[in-house]
C-alpha cells in the first residue's frame, strides 16, 4: 500500500502479553536448556490494549519524537530467506538508509532476524511486549562488535536502530505495533535471553501496560 494513499484508519483492541514481576529474574533460552531447567520462567500477564491504526498519519511520526518512523525503502533483495543475499545486498542498503535518515557518521549492521511462523527453522513473531535493549546491553553491543574503537565511540551519542520490513506483500498477520517514545508510562524488568551456552543478552519485558500503541495496518513496506 502506498504511504500517501487515502485510508479510513480504525482503532482496535487486542490482547497483548506483558510480564508479571516475580521473585526470579526472567530468563529465556533459545537453545535447549539443561535438564530440569525451563526454557522460559517468566510469568505471563495478558491485558486488552487499545491499538490505533496510524494509516494516513505517517508523516506525524519521527524517530526523534516518537522513536519510530515509516519510510519508503526500495530494496534489491530478491529472496529474504537467503542469509547470504541479505548480508551481501541488504546490509549495505540498511547502512545507507540509516545514514540518510539519521545523519549517522558511522553505521554497523551486526545482526538480522527473519520471522515466519509457517516456515520451519525460522523465528516466530514475538508475542511479548518488550524493548530489545537495556542501558546495560546497548553499550555491550558496541563493545562486542566494534572492538578497539568501542570505548571512544561510547563517549559520543549512539543508538541501536531496528529496521523492519515485510518479506512479501502487505502484512496480514502479526503486524508490528509500536509505542510512542514520549508516552512511556510503564516499568520494565530486565530479562536474560541466552543465545549460546556461554553468551547472552538483556532485553526489557514490559511489566505495566500504559498508553495506546500504534500500528500501520496492511502496509506493504516499512
Amino acid at each position: 500500500m502506498p504511504l500517501d494513499v487515502a485510508v479510513a484508519p480504525k482503532t482496535l483492541t487486542s490482547t497483548l502479553h506483558y510480564l508479571k514481576r516475580g521473585t526470579e529474574r526472567p530468563s529465556r533460552d533459545r537453545i535447549e536448556p539443561p535438564p530440569g531447567v525451563p526454557r522460559w520462567n517468566g510469568i505471563d500477564d495478558p491485558h486488552d490494549v487499545t491499538i490505533a491504526d496510524a494509516r494516513g498519519r505517517e508523516a506525524e511520526f519521527t524517530l526523534d519524537r516518537n522513536g519510530f518512523a515509516l519510510v519508503k525503502a526500495p530494496t534489491g533483495v530478491a529472496d529474504f530467506y537467503s542469509p547470504d543475499e541479505i548480508k551481501r545486498v541488504y546490509y549495505s542498503e540498511v547502512e545507507r538508509l540509516v545514514q540518510d535518515k539519521l545523519g549517522a557518521s558511522r553505521v554497523f549492521v551486526f545482526d538480522h532476524n527473519v520471522r515466519n511462523a509457517t516456515r520451519d527453522g525460522l523465528a516466530v513473531p514475538s508475542r511479548q511486549v518488550h524493548n530489545d535493549h537495556t542501558v546495560n546491553s546497548a553499550p555491550r553491543r558496541v563493545r562486542d562488535h566494534l572492538g578497539a574503537d568501542a570505548e571512544e565511540l561510547l563517549k559520543h551519542r549512539f543508538g541501536i536502530v531496528n529496521v523492519w520490513r515485510p518479506i512479501r506483500g502487505p502484512v496480514q498477520d502479526s503486524p508490528l505495533a509500536r509505542r510512542c517514545a514520549q508516552l512511556y508510562r510503564y516499568r520494565f524488568d530486565r530479562q536474560r535471553s541466552r543465545l549460546r551456552p556461554c553468551a547472552g543478552g538483556d532485553l526489557a519485558g514490559c511489566v505495566q501496560p500504559g498508553t495506546p500503541l500504534v500500528l500501520f495496518l496492511g502496509h506493504a513496506a516499512r
